[in-house]
Order: C-alpha cells, then sequence, then structure tokens
C-alpha cells in the first residue's frame, strides 16, 4: 500500500533539513570572512614591513672584481664579476667605489695593508655598509681583501668568418646574444665546456638573420691551437670565409677577447646550403648565362632584404635544370620577357643577393594568363 505525504509533513520535513543546511553554510561564510582579511591584511603587512625595512635598515654588500685603473686613498675601480662568472663579449661593468681613512685592508700576505698594496689587475672582495636611504655612490667601503692574481675564465665564443683566414688572426661576424659567459678554472664544474648546449647555441646563430651581428677581430698567435673538423694537417691560414669557427680563450675577468689571442680555434667548414625559391616575371630576354627578374616573392629571403618589385640577376651555369611548362624542347635561352618564373637556388643561409650562386633549377610558366 502506497503512503502518500501529506504537504503540511512535506513543508516541515524541508524547514527542518533547511535548518541543519543553513547553519553550515553560514559557518562557511563566516570562515570566508575571518580569512579574507587575514590573507589581505597578511599582504599589506608583508609588504610594508619590506618597505620599512629598506627604508630604516643599513645593508651591507659584498662586491667581487677585479681592480682597474690606479687606486687611490679615496678611490678604487673595480671590475665586478658574479660568482666566478665574466662577460665575454660584453663591454666590462665598471665600479667605482669611495675609500676613506675608516677603509681597512689586507692582502694575501699582510692582513694590516694599506690602499697602496693594491695592484691592478688584482681580484678582490669589497664589503660596503650602505646606511638607511644610502646609496653605494656615497657609502665609503668598509673594507677591501686582495686575493692576489685572479683565476682565468675561459670564453667560448661562435662565429662565422667574415674574411680569410691568416697565422695573425681572422674576423668573425658573432651574435653577441650567443657569446657563453666563462667560468673560473677554479670552480669544478666551470671549465668544462658543455658541448651539447654550446653546439645548439651555434645552431642557433648560424641560423639567425646576420643583421643582428657584430663582428669580432680574433687575433691568433704561436700558442694557439687550431683544430680543422675533417682536416687533421690544416693551418690557421686555410680558414675560409663563411667557415663555421669556434674559439676559445682564456683570460683575466673583464679582458676584451679581441685584446689577446685565442687560445683554441675549430673549424666547422661552412654551414650547410638551404633551398631559396623566387617566384616573379621576367624582366629581360633570357640568355644561357642568365635573366633579370622581378621578384614578387623570395623564401627565405636574402640580405639586404628584398622587397616586392625589385630586380634580381639571375646566373645560370650548364647544371642549371630548365623546365618550360607545355614545351619540354625549349632551352633556357628561349625564356621571354614577362614570363613567369619559378627560380631555385641552393646557398647559405643569410647569402646576399649579389653572392647567390647559379640557380639549380629554373620553371617557367609562360605569360600571365596563359594556363600553367
Amino acid at each position: 500500500m502506497t503512503r502518500t505525504m501529506q504537504p503540511r509533513h512535506a513543508f516541515s520535513t524541508t524547514r527542518r533539513i533547511g535548518a541543519v543546511i543553513a547553519p553550515a553554510a553560514a559557518v562557511v561564510v563566516t570562515m570566508g570572512a575571518m580569512v579574507a582579511p587575514a590573507v589581505a591584511q597578511g599582504h599589506h603587512r608583508g609588504h610594508r614591513h619590506h618597505s620599512a625595512a629598506s627604508a630604516t635598515e643599513a645593508r651591507t654588500l659584498t662586491i667581487r672584481g677585479v681592480i682597474t685603473g690606479t687606486p687611490s686613498a679615496t678611490e678604487l675601480q673595480v671590475i665586478r664579476t658574479v660568482h666566478g662568472r665574466s662577460n665575454c663579449l660584453g663591454a666590462p661593468k665598471v665600479t667605482t667605489l669611495l675609500l676613506d681613512q675608516t677603509t681597512t685592508f689586507a692582502t694575501s700576505t699582510n692582513p694590516a695593508a694599506t690602499w697602496s698594496d693594491l695592484a691592478p689587475g688584482d681580484a678582490v672582495t669589497v664589503t660596503v655598509t650602505i646606511p638607511a636611504g644610502g646609496a653605494l655612490a656615497t657609502a665609503p667601503v668598509t673594507s677591501v681583501v686582495d686575493t692576489g692574481t685572479p683565476a682565468p675564465v675561459t670564453c667560448v665564443v661562435g662565429g662565422i668568418a667574415t674574411t680569410n683566414g691568416s697565422a695573425s688572426g681572422v674576423s668573425i661576424s658573432v651574435l653577441l646574444g650567443r657569446g657563453r659567459h666563462g667560468h673560473h678554472r677554479g670552480h669544478g664544474h666551470g671549465h668544462h665546456v658543455n658541448a651539447g648546449r654550446h653546439n645548439r647555441n651555434l645552431h642557433r646563430l648560424f641560423t639567425n638573420a646576420p643583421g643582428a651581428a657584430a663582428s669580432l677581430n680574433v687575433q691568433f698567435d704561436t700558442n694557439t691551437v687550431f683544430v680543422d673538423v675533417g682536416h687533421p694537417g690544416a693551418t690557421l691560414d686555410q680558414i675560409a670565409q663563411g667557415d663555421r669557427l669556434t674559439i676559445i680563450w682564456s683570460v683575466a675577468p673583464g679582458t676584451p677577447l679581441d685584446s689577446v689571442p685565442a687560445a683554441k680555434v675549430i673549424d666547422r667548414g661552412p654551414p650547410p646550403p638551404i633551398r631559396y625559391v623566387a617566384r616573379g616575371t621576367a624582366a629581360s630576354q633570357g640568355s644561357l648565362t642568365g635573366v633579370d627578374l622581378t621578384v614578387g616573392r623570395i623564401h627565405p629571403n636574402v640580405v639586404p632584404r628584398l622587397a616586392t618589385g625589385s630586380v634580381l640577376s639571375v646566373a645560370f651555369s650548364s647544371g642549371t635544370v630548365f623546365v618550360d611548362a607545355g614545351h619540354p624542347g625549349a632551352t633556357i635561352d628561349q625564356i621571354a620577357q614577362g614570363d613567369r618564373l619559378i627560380v631555385i637556388w641552393r646557398a647559405p643561409r643569410g647569402i646576399e643577393a649579389v653572392n647567390l650562386p647559379a640557380a639549380i633549377r629554373v620553371i617557367d610558366l609562360g605569360q600571365p594568363g596563359t594556363s600553367s
């Protein structure tokens, strides 16, 4: 027998259930009301405390670097290094520090040294206490410890030779962002070259636009070790323009790389060629040696970039394959002015337009409006 709940009982039951649920919801809301102000207050107080500390408390800085220039009783200039690293390609960052009668000095042999015992080129560790609201530029140095000749750093730079090599040096094109920071040899993990990562950096270097590159003059001497991959008997003067080079120096931190001979040069040969494709119309009658092309599109672009409508001189050779759609017996000198052409080359990435070699293939699609 099926029972039917009376409406009055159903209403009562619902009201009782609601009475149970409602307080729980109220607790959640109350908890949220308690948590939210605490979170907000915590962020606010933390930020305010940090700002207040910066404004009211003195700071002690430790600066590591190499002395540059001539120290005096009132001033010391250092090229800063961080964790044994030196920016191999960037300009050295020189920091000027103030000395006064309260500054203490020490060397490896004299714990009670004076400023006159500091030698240019030595590594130093400097401590400075900056008062509340002060700045490094106006705070006198607390102590200077001269540790003598700094350990050399290893700098590894990849680039493309922009001139032929000689026994005395070569110019290379390098992307400044690709230079490896050097490490002190004294660090157990520092002086080993990470070949895998460096090769990936080289790949990015050699496939980026040369317009982003700068030039670096590299010096060689009789101690420079040369490795020509695949040619064990090669010498430095056999470096060819366009070759990919990995160059290694061992220098004091902050030393400009173009001022000292390289320790080692690795020649990896020219970059592998890539495929260039241009579409456009013949701006002249074809010949067995070439044709002028009004460029509609070229991919990838050359250097400097060719705008649509630029005229490019296309060279042919005996190895250029010619295809005239619908005319299998046609020869390359039968290209007519106004014919639509597809031209294909294989050349190094980033090549200049004037240095494009003879085309490997030319496809003639005929005059505009004709079927292809």
